[in-house]
């Protein structure tokens, strides 16, 4: 049976966001989780990354320590991820297709089906979290049809698109949101990054010129808090974090985008802005630096 779906409202969490999603996506049967060691930016870490029947959602509640793993440990992080597999579109009804008895039952570990493997359109945001970067983020997205979902992570804000596309959709897809935000930004500025947008527009199928794309951002793009000492340069999207999925689409890797949904500054993420059917609500209020609540104690990990 599945769980009731709570409506979205003003500090509504990162879990019933992602509950209701998938309630509106019935196609999807699997998705990827991500838990990995906390540690600096720059660093490396260890990753166990799983692919789960959407059984995990569906059967579970937002207490759910399975589908979870181990967001409760302060020296973990636990993470979604945008890959899903979406059962044929003249499926049988009645078939497993998310293999859950063979999960639950036999404890089998479960693979993304390549040729019905989808991806959520999923950002991370570099910028402090604030009235400007909602300002920046809704109004890059003024022209997106889908309905999307923005939530505080404490530093700053992480996008959920509520649409499924292939991989080199997705490339195209973080070109387009790149063009969307430099076009709020002052001309002389968003004019440089507009043309960022546009190559991995121009070149989405081309994996020399992508590498080339991605080496130079690795090199000459830093994260909020290094980039006084190093001189690196900074935009509002994590420039870095779109380059390594890239560089994992490129080179056919699993290891694609995540965002993390532990309570790394204090809080799991929280809703400050959507659209839903056309609809945009922003809950923050100008003048107001969001408030992180809830922490990980309220939900009794």
């Amino acid at each position: 049976m599945t769980a009731e779906v709570p409506s979205l409202t003003k500090n509504s969490t990162v879990f019933e966001v992602w509950k209701k999603t998938f309630a509106g996506r019935q196609e999807i049967v699997k998705f990827s989780v991500d838990a990995y060691l906390t540690c600096p930016h720059g660093q490396s870490t260890i990753q166990e990354i799983r692919v789960l029947p959407r059984e995990e959602i569906d059967w579970g509640d937002r207490n759910t320590e399975q589908f979870w793993g181990r967001v409760g440990n302060t020296t973990t992080a636990t993470a979604i991820g945008a890959r899903v597999e979406v059962r044929p579109i003249n499926h049988e009804p009645g078939l497993d297709y998310s293999q859950a008895g063979r999960y639950f039952n036999d404890g089998e570990l479960l693979e993304i089906k390549r040729d019905r493997e989808k991806s959520f359109i999923l950002l991370d945001f570099e910028s402090r979290p604030g009235p400007e970067l909602i300002r920046v983020a809704a109004g890059a997205l003024s022209r997106t049809k889908e309905d999307w979902y923005l939530l505080d992570s404490g530093n700053s804000y992480h996008l959920i698109i509520d649409k499924l596309v292939s991989p080199l959709q997705l490339i195209e897809s973080y070109g387009q949101l790149i063009i969307a935000v430099s076009e709020q930004l002052p001309p002389l500025k968003g004019n440089f990054y507009k043309l960022m947008g546009q190559y991995l527009l121009d070149n989405s199928c081309d994996c020399r010129k992508l590498n080339l794309w991605i080496s130079e951002v690795l090199e000459n793009f830093g994260h909020l808090d290094e980039s006084g000492s190093s001189k690196k340069l900074v935009f509002p999207i994590d420039m870095r974090w779109v380059a390594h999925v890239i560089n994992a689409i490129v080179f056919d890797d699993i290891n694609d985008s995540y965002l993390r949904i532990s309570s790394k500054h204090g809080s799991v993420p929280v809703l400050i802005a959507m659209q839903e059917n056309g609809r945009k609500t922003i809950f923050a209020s100008e003048s107001e630096v969001f408030n992180h609540q809830p922490t990980l104690t309220d939900f009794k990990f």
